[in-house]
């Protein structure tokens, strides 16, 4: 039922009661573990049929850049595609992507590149919609990048929190980090929201304490 409902979601009806239904995964993945596909022939894509996971991506130069994904989001489609992928003892992707669940979260795998490799009804169709679900990813990647330049710290701040509800680091550093924010700004900010009774924090985790307040604040500072 699982494996239906994802495809349905996903616009990818045509799949459902095929063979590429079979090969589908799904599986509990406890917070804080990492989310890696079981068979290494190659990529699967990720659906987060029920929480959350915090992306990490490495720059060549080592960098972590966080991301988060939430319910209904699908990742590294493009992926899946790829023929060989290069690993080693830390990162699962050529130039390094961890990811872990923020919370206890269902996860399913979808090894969309076995599709080309199959006879199916309507396949063309099917390529066609994956292209464009590969589109939509790179779309969000994109925004949130483009967020970052656009929106000050605060905006920033509360569309991550609008989205997430918490935020996780192992230390404020660790998040003016993932959030490439100065440090300094982010601890003004973070004792401002504090002192708002907006937020609650404890380290590097951050979480909306009081709905109310803080949509009636993100409303303020967005006009």
């Amino acid at each position: 039922m699982v494996k239906a409902e994802t495809l349905s979601k996903l616009n990818l009806e045509e799949l459902i009661n095929t063979p590429f239904e079979d090969l589908m995964e799904v599986r509990e993945v406890p917070a804080g573990e990492m989310v890696v596909e079981s068979d290494g022939d190659k990529v699967k894509a990720c659906f987060i049929y029920k929480g959350s996971v915090q992306v990490v991506t490495y720059t060549i130069e080592g960098k972590g850049v966080y991301t988060y994904r939430g319910t209904g989001d699908i990742f590294r489609v493009a992926q899946s595609f790829a023929d060989k992928i290069k690993k080693n003892i830390h990162t699962d992707s050529e130039y390094g992507t961890d990811i872990y669940p923020r919370e206890d979260s269902v996860i399913v795998y979808l090894p969309l590149g076995k599709i080309m490799e199959m006879e199916l009804e309507n396949k063309e169709e099917v390529l066609k919609k994956i292209i464009l679900i590969t589109a939509e990813e790179k779309l969000r990647e994109s925004s949130y990048f483009m967020g970052r330049l656009v929106y000050s710290d605060e905006e920033f701040i509360l569309k991550a929190l609008d989205k997430i509800k918490t935020i996780e680091a192992s230390t404020t550093k660790e998040l003016s980090r993932a959030l490439n924010m100065n440090l300094r700004n982010l601890q003004r900010l973070l004792n401002k929201l504090e002192d708002m009774d907006i937020i609650t924090r404890e380290g590097g985790r951050v979480s909306i304490k009081d709905l109310d307040k803080f949509y009636e604040y993100k409303e303020k500072i967005e006009k």
